[in-house]
């Protein structure tokens, strides 16, 4: 997810969505991490884990459905 960002900002230019790649880059990770090891490692998650990642997703939809408009 983080590639694909990048990706966007390098065509829309939009700050908004270069910032978003700074300020959630951990979270970033994770999501990308529990999408690689969900199709080999059970892992369980927090309902606190859960609840923060979906807020940044909910960001980043909202930031890059601005940008792309």
């Amino acid at each position: 997810m983080l590639r694909v960002l990048e990706l966007i900002y390098e065509v829309t230019k939009n700050g908004k969505v270069k910032e978003l790649t700074s300020r959630f880059s951990v979270e970033l990770g994770s999501l990308e991490d529990a999408y690689i090891t969900s199709r080999y490692v059970a892992r369980e998650y927090s309902l606190e884990e859960v609840e923060r990642l979906r807020k940044v997703v909910e960001e980043v939809k909202h930031v890059v459905r601005e940008a792309t408009s």
